[in-house]
């Protein structure tokens, strides 16, 4: 019987760990496409759009999207009390508000064409709308 050459076997087991790695890469780096991030892997505005549109029908989305803008905006207002814990005056004379319909509209507006939503970034704008209509300065 032929022995086997132990220089391959060694070899191989050198290899394994980076061809695994990047059969694991490979996925993820599709699942997050398909996830509708943009490439920086942000949430998309056509991925809000869609849960959007979907939400009425679809409760996964309805889910999906209550849980996005809620974290959104309680963000929102961890960062303002944290600049205020820094001495960075901040003023907001209304509440904030957030759902679907503001959502909507914030992205709409700033995003009117739909071909570019795929690798527009949607909580920077979504985020902006709902301080500009708490008045925050």
């Amino acid at each position: 019987m032929p022995a086997f050459p132990f220089s391959s076997l060694r070899r191989v087991k050198r290899l394994a760990l980076p061809i695994a790695l990047a059969m694991l890469a490979l996925p993820a780096t599709a699942l997050a496409q398909s996830q509708g991030r943009t490439a920086q892997g942000h949430i998309s505005v056509a991925t809000v759009a869609d849960m959007i549109s979907r939400s009425p029908s679809d409760s996964a989305a309805r889910q999906r999207l209550s849980l996005y803008l809620t974290g959104i905006g309680e963000s929102a207002g961890y960062l303002i009390s944290m600049s205020e814990d820094v001495g960075v005056a901040f003023e907001c004379p209304h509440s904030f508000s957030l759902g679907s319909d503001t959502a909507w509209a914030a992205i709409a507006t700033a995003v009117p064409d739909s071909s570019a939503w795929a690798q527009t970034p949607a909580a920077p704008i979504i985020l902006a709308d709902m301080l500009e209509r708490a008045g925050c300065r």
